[in-house]
């Protein structure tokens, strides 16, 4: 069994798989399976818990970092891949694992990156922009009067007729329509461009934008981390 461990940054996650099936997701250590784990890859964005290195250490479990320096499905020509996510590297390597390129991966999450490879597999770079509960908590905490408001269940009117529904209309439309506009950029420019979304927010993101995307994958980057470290263990 391989063991994928992403320290996100808003949580953390460990994924079980065997023979590349993944048969187990939990925000805890999955204890039960340490008799059978093989190998392990730990994937930081955010913040390593030092006892999850421990145990790996205690129970003689060979693990590797997740970071430009290993083998991947692709080639990168990013400019500064010394400050490339090892989520993003983690997301490119998962959608190779489900499709063949030209694919543009959106992960909406804490972030929103778009994460491009080319029909060669080489890995060109994206964006980063901030994720739908940052945008709701950034309006709220660098203003004086707006409140912070949760995000909604359904997709905010177009016209705000009072604060409230303004800040939805802006926060969530403006939201949609970023990813819209960046996705029908990148399709007109590159045709043939599969799109997939994942992350916290991607299920609602694939349900809301009005462009035909390829798949919404919830663990993609899961996917992805397995795929690395049978490359590189």
């Amino acid at each position: 069994m391989n063991l994928c461990i992403d320290f996100g940054n808003t949580l953390t996650k460990y994924f079980v798989f065997e023979n590349n099936r993944l048969i187990d997701f939990s925000p805890h250590f999955p204890i039960q399976f340490l008799p059978e784990i093989k190998k392990a890859i730990i994937s930081a964005s955010g913040k390593i818990q030092p006892e999850t290195e421990k145990i790996l250490k205690k129970h003689s479990i060979p693990f590797i970092y997740n970071n430009h320096n290993l083998k991947f499905p692709f080639s990168i020509d990013y400019e500064t891949p010394t400050t490339l996510g090892p989520d993003r590297l983690a997301l490119v390597s998962g959608a190779l694992n489900k499709t063949e390129p030209p694919c543009l991966i959106v992960d909406a999450g804490t972030c929103v990156t778009y994460d491009f490879i080319d029909a060669r597999k080489h890995y060109l770079g994206g964006a980063i922009s901030p994720g739908l509960t940052l945008r709701y908590k950034s309006l709220s905490d660098y203003t004086a009067s707006l409140p912070l408001l949760p995000v909604p269940d359904d997709n905010p009117a177009l016209i705000g007729k009072s604060t409230r529904s303004s800040i939805h209309s802006g926060v969530y439309n403006g939201w949609l329509a970023e990813a819209e506009g960046i996705i029908r950029q990148y399709s007109k420019q590159y045709p043939g461009l599969k799109i997939i979304i994942t992350g916290g927010d991607g299920e609602r993101l694939a349900k809301s934008i009005k462009i035909s995307i390829f798949a919404f994958d919830k663990f993609l980057q899961a996917y992805g981390l397995n795929e690395i470290l049978n490359l590189n263990l």
